[in-house]
């Protein structure tokens, strides 16, 4: 299972990657289900766009 602090958590630090190499790390909020992990937010967020071109 994962850390306590998860647990308590709201958001996580979510790190996407730029077409130029350099990163870029965002708070997302998250649910956990069992041992995943799962992100939300809006469909056209950079952020969906960074991790459309880097999975």
């Amino acid at each position: 299972m994962f850390d306590t602090q998860l647990n308590t958590a709201e958001y996580i630090s979510l790190s996407t990657q730029k077409r130029d190499g350099s990163t870029v790390e965002t708070p997302v909020w998250f649910a956990q289900d069992g041992d995943k992990i799962y992100v939300f937010t809006e469909g056209n967020a950079g952020k969906v766009k960074r991790l459309r071109n880097f999975p």
